[in-house]
C-alpha cells in the first residue's frame, strides 16, 4: 500500500517541478510536453491498475458463482474438519 503513495508523490513532486519550469521559460515548449508526457505515463499506469483490478474481480466473481451453492449451504459439523 505504501508502494502507491510514493509513486503518487514521485509523480505529483516530478510533474510540479515540470510545471515550475515551463511557468518561469514559457517560451521553452519542451517543459510543456513534459508534463504532458509525465501525465500520459501516469494515465496509462492509473489505466494498467484499473485493468488488472477489473480482471482480478472477473476471477472472483467466477469462483463464487461457481461455488454458490457451498457457499449458501456449507458442510455441517458432521463431517470432519480437515484442521
Amino acid at each position: 500500500e505504501s508502494s502507491i503513495y510514493t509513486f503518487l508523490s514521485g509523480y505529483f513532486s516530478e510533474r510540479g517541478d515540470a510545471v515550475a519550469k515551463a511557468a518561469k521559460t514559457p517560451h521553452v515548449g519542451d517543459y510543456r510536453q513534459l508534463v504532458h508526457e509525465l501525465d500520459e505515463a501516469q494515465f496509462a499506469e492509473a489505466r494498467a491498475v484499473v485493468t488488472e483490478l477489473r480482471n482480478l474481480y472477473a476471477v472472483l466473481y467466477d469462483i463464487v458463482l461457481k461455488n454458490f451453492e457451498k457457499i449458501k449451504k456449507p458442510r455441517g459439523d458432521t463431517k470432519g474438519m480437515i484442521y
